[in-house]
């Protein structure tokens, strides 16, 4: 590919694939340096697409025939070569076991030996000191005479007096012989997790089934001083293939993806939710009880939809076209031409805290009491409902008509079919902080510590990972119609975009 001869704009001259591939968008001729080139029109001239994409397909076919021929040979013997791949996995668990195994082995004995020491300790401590018997010896015949002779209360006092003093004495002294028995291992407070112990199996990243991620492009939003009290939230969406809506705190940037640069910050106050509407028109939800409707290509705002609500929670375009929003105890669905609420659905039993449309059009709402419930939205009943965990649902997505992915605050995440109210998989110390989904089989997961994984959901594997590298908690993400993948994390708002390698 290196090699390939391109044609230059105006003066016609040529030159290497490889001088092109890394300049910059636009840049000076590389040849009679007289005139300025646009890299994306010069290697979409006809001549020069032509030989690229033959260029291509050539080095594909070479790809087919090496791999097709390396099945060919596998396929002769695939359990050999099955067994073969796992087993960097296999001694990787087994390391793993005897790492922790000698970890445990060398605090064991760190506790074993303060307790020999302690022990030597004492036991020198009392072969030391000579015990004075005579100290505490009771002249029991003299005691029973007086008991027998005395009425006077002080002389019975005084023998309860002596008898108690010398049985302290004894209860320290036999305390001292004890001594060991004041010892107790001191248990933490939170059982063991196991899983987070010992680690997780994952798919690698660089051998996913979907192809590999590579991050092209990096956001920093504009870093901005807010009271102590205010809780910064992170959210972000695609508004179309090649712009990005951030909502960092207060402020809303309008980015563009290929430059990486801010076309625009809007100030809506106290919003804290972001729905893309249509090709131009975005909605913000805030704190406030309204929805406020912008235009992207006057970056103002257009309408203004406030009903006595409280803050809201969610906001979602329905396949109808029509705009719900989702407060503590009820759903409102707007018709975004009239502005009107069509539906008012309250709901009074419960805080309603994230809601997802089912492929029917119907509505799923996750309550503070860990119950889904499905609506029918148009009548605002209430057909099914259900109880799918103990700890509280973060985050709700469909795949495809049965299917429902949900995160726990626990850390834990599950596969439903909510049609039959059955759980199909549970995973333990997943660290879910955001869904969204490539198509109706992949589910694109956000984690607390970084890393993007993709799940089937028809096999129940892991078929991707991509790893930021960096640690940091994922607050939300997004895909475009390209499968590229925006997300946003806690670290001073920064943004990041993945795209496959093979796109």
């Amino acid at each position: 590919m290196d090699n390939l001869e391109i044609i230059l704009p105006s003066c016609g001259f040529m030159t290497f694939y490889h001088n092109i591939k890394d300049q910059p968008d636009t840049f000076k001729c590389l040849i009679c340096d007289d005139h300025e080139i646009n890299k994306d029109e010069c290697l979409n001239i006809k001549r020069n697409k032509i030989i690229i994409l033959k260029k291509k397909i050539e080095l594909q076919i070479e790809k087919f025939n090496y791999k097709n021929q390396n099945l060919s040979i596998m396929s002769m013997n695939p359990s050999h070569y099955i067994e073969k791949s796992f087993e960097v996995i296999t001694n990787e668990l087994d390391l793993r076991r005897e790492k922790l195994k000698q970890e445990i082995d060398d605090y064991f004995f760190k506790l074993f030996n303060q307790i020999k020491q302690e022990k030597e300790a004492h036991i020198k401590l009392c072969t030391d000191k000579s015990v004075e018997k005579s100290h505490i010896n009771l002249d029991k015949d003299q005691i029973d005479n007086l008991l027998k002779q005395s009425i006077s209360i002080d002389v019975l006092n005084g023998i309860l007096e002596e008898v108690e003093e010398k049985l302290s004495v004894l209860d320290e002294e036999i305390s001292n012989l004890e001594i060991g028995k004041n010892y107790k291992l001191h248990l933490p407070y939170d059982p063991i997790k196991i899983q987070k112990l010992f680690g997780n199996l994952e798919i690698n990243g660089d051998v996913t089934r979907v192809g590999n991620y590579e991050c092209f492009q990096s956001l920093e939003c504009e870093k901005k001083i807010f009271s102590p009290s205010f809780f910064s939230i992170n959210k972000i969406k695609f508004f179309n293939d090649d712009t990005i809506l951030s909502l960092n705190g207060q402020c809303i940037n309008i980015w563009d993806k290929k430059s990486g640069k801010c076309l625009k910050s809007i100030y809506p106050e106290n919003s804290n939710r972001l729905c893309v509407l249509n090709s131009y028109l975005f909605a913000t939800g805030t704190s406030t009880e309204s929805i406020k409707v912008f235009d992207i290509r006057s970056y103002k705002c257009i309408k203004n939809y406030r009903k006595n609500q409280g803050s809201i929670q969610c906001l979602k375009l329905l396949k109808s076209g029509d705009l719900v929003s989702l407060s503590k105890y009820s759903i409102q669905i707007w018709n975004l031409q009239s502005e009107k609420c069509l539906k008012e659905i309250k709901d009074l039993s419960q805080f309603i805290n994230c809601l997802e449309e089912t492929s029917c059009g119907n509505l799923l709402t996750a309550h503070l009491d860990r119950r889904i419930k499905i609506w029918e939205p148009n009548k605002g009943h209430i057909l099914n409902e259900f109880t799918v965990h103990t700890s509280l649902i973060i985050c709700l997505k469909m795949m495809g008509k049965s299917i429902l992915a949900i995160a726990f605050e626990d850390h834990t995440f599950k596969i439903w079919n909510y049609i039959t109210k059955t759980c199909i998989k549970t995973f333990l110390e997943s660290d879910v902080t955001c869904l969204d989904k490539l198509n109706d089989s992949l589910l694109v997961i956000g984690t607390a510590y970084g890393k993007i994984k993709i799940f089937n959901v028809n096999t129940q594997l892991y078929v991707g990972a991509i790893d930021s590298g960096l640690g940091y908690v994922i607050n939300d993400l997004s895909i475009n119609n390209k499968k590229e993948i925006a997300t946003i994390s806690n670290k001073e708002n920064s943004i990041k975009i993945w795209k496959r390698k093979d796109f």
